[in-house]
């Protein structure tokens, strides 16, 4: 087997996207057990994944700047790119401030 069909043969493990002749695509693999709800499934249909995010808020304390703020730890998986019968997942992973939540800390190591 060359380098090629194995790396396809790995892939199609973990994830395998194909049509449906009635009811648009289905997706099966060990990726089905990263969506929750579908955890359990072998096949299930593409629409029935749930792309939930994952938002996680962060306190930030600078001491050197003096500044407390907040800031959002943003990701998810938005889908799948289908090109050429080559399959991608599209995730994200964005840390945001939140400029409203900046305050002057109490106290000041420079003081």
């Amino acid at each position: 087997m060359n380098q090629s069909k194995s790396r396809k043969s790995y892939f199609n493990k973990i994830y395998l996207y194909f049509p449906s002749q009635s009811d648009g695509m289905y997706i099966n693999g060990w990726f089905l057990q990263l969506c929750y709800g579908n955890h359990t499934k072998q096949t299930c249909f593409m629409t029935y994944i749930e792309l939930n995010s994952l938002i996680v808020p962060v306190k930030v304390e600078n001491e050197h700047t003096n500044v407390s703020k907040t800031s959002y730890l943003v990701g998810g998986f938005h889908g799948v790119v289908s090109h050429n019968e080559k399959h991608k997942p599209v995730l994200s992973l964005v840390l945001m401030d939140d400029i409203e939540s900046i305050t002057k800390l109490e106290k000041s190591i420079h003081e």
